[in-house]
């Protein structure tokens, strides 16, 4: 019975580590979308939905692994030898878990950077933007009531 609990522990540990590769992934893409000034908002978002789906798929696996885990933990205590190589294949899983999590909190940082310019880059757009729509107008503006005067420059009578 042991046997096919601690068989999905390890798997739970395997699909953690894909799903925690899978962000590094996204991670790389959005890191990319900030960089780029073709990057739209609804790129962003999806990027950051297909991440969060993610994150939710590993909160799963952490609370049924915990579950599990409390089942056999006194048994794997009680006969360490008996299961000493599925112990030492979910501490590299757990070592390598870590790893992939430090990278990630590595990558959440940069991007949290890129996001802080990316955002003030299009803030500064937009400013700049409305600038030359307001100066457009004024001049739209301007230029009807020098019409509505007429110019003083029309020879015509």
């Amino acid at each position: 019975m042991s046997e096919d609990y601690i068989r999905v522990l390890q798997e739970s540990l395997d699909k953690k580590i894909d799903l925690l590769e899978r962000i590094v992934v996204r991670n790389e893409q959005q890191k990319q979308m900030f960089e780029s000034d073709d990057t739209s908002p609804d790129e962003l978002d999806a990027n950051i939905a297909a991440k969060g789906s993610l994150v939710d798929q590993i909160v799963a696996l952490d609370d049924g692994f915990e579950r599990l885990f409390e089942r056999v933990s006194q048994e794997l205590q009680n006969d360490r030898e008996r299961y000493s190589s599925q112990i030492k294949e979910m501490q590299d899983q757990i070592r390598r878990i870590t790893d992939l999590s430090a990278r990630i909190e590595g990558q959440e940082q940069r991007n949290r950077n890129l996001a802080v310019a990316f955002f003030a880059g299009r803030k500064s757009k937009v400013k700049t933007v409305r600038k030359g729509t307001q100066a457009a107008a004024q001049y739209y503006r301007s230029m009807m009531r020098f019409n509505a005067f007429g110019s003083p420059f029309d020879t015509r009578e």
